[in-house]
């Protein structure tokens, strides 16, 4: 629930208030597409050390699951990391062949 709330948050360009709501639903139950939500909350705020730790604690909490680096890819391209976001998609590749 808190998701929506904190997705309805960042359309209205209320990044701060949606990063605080995000954060405490990513508290309270782990999600991939909160961490989504809260890593935009943090893009479009400028804090893009803040949006990458949330991929990448989010790879740790599931280092085999392909749709976390799939993000983080997409991350990476976002602010302009080419090469590292072609790795990452390498490695989404990998995992869908492994898994």
């Amino acid at each position: 629930m808190q998701i929506g709330f904190g997705q309805c948050l960042s359309k209205k360009r209320q990044f701060r208030k949606a990063e605080t709501v995000l954060a405490v639903s990513l508290k309270i139950k782990e999600s991939h597409l909160t961490r989504i939500a809260l890593a935009l909350a943090y893009l479009s705020q400028g804090k893009i050390e803040e949006a990458e730790k949330v991929h990448l604690d989010g790879i740790k909490l599931g280092s085999k699951l392909s749709e976390r680096y799939e993000s983080y890819a997409a991350f990476l391209s976002d602010v302009g990391r080419e090469a590292e976001a072609q790795k990452m998609n390498q490695k989404v590749k990998d995992l869908r062949v492994i898994n």
